[in-house]
């Protein structure tokens, strides 16, 4: 990676959490050392492969320690087509968790960035009660999710030209 000039790497939070487990790489000193990385780190959330593994999930309020300098808070992706009921509750517990992890690593506490993930499924309007309670949470930047999960391509860009220029503007996004 060094080679070719990178300036920083993604990491899977879901599959770092099965393999080699987020325990592992806590007690390694964290995922810099783990991999022997000196540069910034991205770990996503892993709610894709919530999404993508709904036959073999189990969702609950938990979360796990991987460690890195820009962290996007769990959130659960809604395949295209859910109901707004299902995506409405789901959009509430994405909350729960982004508070969670906002309270688990406040603002001032080490080096970490903090992302909140927008969600709220193809409901333009669950898609801004998302934000407005995110922006409620102090984190650095902001990011769109629940986008390339069965939808047809022109439902995507309509919600990410809806949504994205409402992303605060004086945070990364």
């Amino acid at each position: 990676m060094k080679e070719i000039n990178s300036q920083i790497i993604l990491g899977n939070t879901y599959h770092l959490y099965l393999r080699p487990g987020d325990e592992l790489v806590a007690r390694r000193g964290g995922l810099h050392k783990f991999a022997n990385w000196d540069k910034p780190i991205l770990t996503d959330s892993g709610g894709f492969q919530v999404f993508s593994l709904e036959s073999i999930r189990k969702i609950t309020e938990q979360g796990n320690n991987i460690g890195s300098d820009i962290m996007m808070v769990l959130d659960e992706c809604v395949g295209y087509g859910h109901d707004r009921d299902y995506t409405a509750k789901s959009l509430e517990m994405t909350t729960r968790w982004a508070k969670r992890c906002r309270d688990a690593y406040p603002v001032g506490s080490g080096d970490q960035l903090m992302f909140g993930i927008v969600q709220g499924g193809f409901h333009k309007d669950l898609r801004e009660v998302s934000l407005e309670q995110l922006r409620e949470i102090p984190f650095e930047g902001f990011a769109i999710g629940g986008l390339s999960v069965g939808e047809p391509i022109p439902d995507m860009y309509d919600i990410l030209q809806h949504i994205g220029p409402k992303l605060p503007e004086e945070k990364p996004r």
